[in-house]
């Protein structure tokens, strides 16, 4: 099989490390939807979890930055986000746990896929395509400086860039989990609905039941 046909990640031993990993990079995020529909050939997750860990160190140090300089331009803001310091323990918290909630993450999108109706799919398929869309993060390091200028402009300005690139997050997991369970993107539009339903019902819930407890 020839490395274009193939994750290139999975041809490092033809290509380089550095260039597979760059090519693989340049790939999940220029041409997804022939990226995420490639057959992986290789039984072992590491290569893509190291790569999605790699990519987490400039994500999570330019979203720690915007969260710092939030910080020290709105003081009144800090109290609420935690300030900094909060920041960047849940930046080094998160850069180790990153592998458990990878899991986590699949595993609800393999359990949402399979309410509604996909059948066939094996986790660990998932659990890749969840590696493979960490360079979509790499879109809020390009618009840091953007969300950076934002925050001297208005009180969380930088939020702005940071929706962008949630809906960017969005748009490419919708393909990869399309192609990955080579089923509808309206499907899993469905599938990720009933996630949103969930996170926006929840909280109204637990209001409800909270409220109904003081009033008694």
């Amino acid at each position: 099989m020839s490395n274009e046909a193939r994750i290139p990640l999975e041809a490092r031993s033809e290509l380089g490390v550095v260039m597979a990993a760059l090519l693989t990079v340049r790939d999940a995020l220029l041409t997804p939807l022939d990226f995420f529909a490639r057959p992986s050939r290789e039984t072992s997750l590491l290569p893509p979890l190291l790569l999605a860990l790699l990519i987490q160190v400039p994500v999570g140090v330019c979203f720690g930055a915007v969260q710092a300089l939030r910080a020290h331009l709105h003081p009144e803001l800090a109290t609420s986000h935690g300030g900094p310091l909060v920041v960047v323990i849940g930046q080094f918290l998160g850069f180790f746990l990153y592998p458990v909630i990878a899991a986590i993450i699949a595993g609800i999108h393999f359990g949402l896929l399979f309410l509604v109706g996909v059948r066939g799919l094996a986790y660990r398929e998932v659990l890749r395509a969840v590696f493979y869309l960490h360079p979509v993060g790499l879109f809020y390091v390009a618009l840091s400086p953007l969300a950076i200028g934002l925050e001297y402009l208005a009180p969380n300005g930088g939020g702005l860039v940071f929706l962008l690139y949630c809906l960017a997050a969005i748009v490419y997991t919708v393909i990869a989990l399309a192609k990955v369970a080579k089923t509808s993107p309206f499907r899993v539009l469905a599938a990720e609905g009933l996630l949103l339903s969930v996170c926006c019902c929840l909280p109204v819930a637990s209001f409800a039941v909270f409220a109904a407890t003081r009033g008694h």
